[in-house]
């Protein structure tokens, strides 16, 4: 099924962390692509977590409005209203090429709006940025019924990903992610991949960007996000004229 996701990541020259940019990777990820290629970088943001005060949550907020230049950080908010993942519904909702059926299902299930939506942000954007929790050493159930949807249709492959995390501690459910995301054939920006401690430390958006420290982390992991997408640009031939 997937490939390796972190193999677009090896072949880059210029290989960057979260904690140390290369010169030439801010660069990358800063200026506009020349020509028609498309300047601006677009993220959608899905955050593994339904609860109002969700430091995860609030580390994709925070990250919105830290973004550099050029970066765009839309949030998609319709996690909670996903139905349960049933591969019949699936199968009826996508069409043997991955594509998403005109019509048939939206009648019939309310949920179709929802799941529809979810794939099409998906598809749109050129990167998908992850804030994800852990409950019993795991992915919530929620969130991967959410990536059990994706899974039928054409939206994730071949797409950049990392993953944020307001808990260094939370590494089962990271590492289950990863392993998840890359089989549906995600591309892994292990160099944007980011976990900041904020676990008990009562924290809003706010907050977190008033961190001088931690805001500076989070810049840095979204440069490096900003230019490993741009190098996938480049590879997959993906310009404003040309969308994927």
């Amino acid at each position: 099924m997937g490939r390796a996701g972190g193999s677009l990541a090896e072949r880059r020259c210029c290989h960057a962390s979260a904690e140390g940019m290369s010169e030439c990777s801010k660069r990358d990820a800063m200026e506009p692509m020349d020509g028609d290629r498309k300047a601006s970088v677009n993220v959608v943001a899905l955050s593994g977590s339904l609860r109002a005060n969700s430091s995860n949550t609030a580390l994709l907020v925070a990250s919105q409005r830290l973004a550099p230049p050029g970066l765009v950080i839309e949030r998609y908010h319709g996690i909670a209203d996903l139905p349960h993942f049933n591969p019949d519904l699936a199968s009826e909702l996508f069409a043997r090429d991955g594509s998403i059926r005109a019509e048939g299902w939206n009648e019939r299930h309310p949920g179709y709006a929802a799941v529809r939506e979810l794939n099409a942000r998906v598809r749109a954007a050129d990167g998908v940025l992850i804030a994800c929790p852990e409950y019993a050493r795991g992915v919530p159930g929620a969130f991967k019924n959410a990536l059990d949807w994706l899974v039928g249709g054409d939206g994730f492959v071949n797409k950049p990903f990392t993953l944020f995390n307001a808990s260094p501690r939370a590494s089962h459910a990271q590492d289950a992610l990863r392993v998840t995301l890359e089989t549906m054939s995600g591309c892994f920006a292990e160099e944007a991949a980011l976990a900041v401690p904020l676990l008990n430390r009562d924290l809003d958006a706010s907050d977190i960007v008033a961190d001088e420290a931690i805001a500076d982390r989070i810049r840095r992991a979204l440069v490096a996000f900003s230019g490993f997408i741009a190098e996938w640009r480049v590879e997959a031939g993906v310009y404003a004229d040309n969308p994927r």
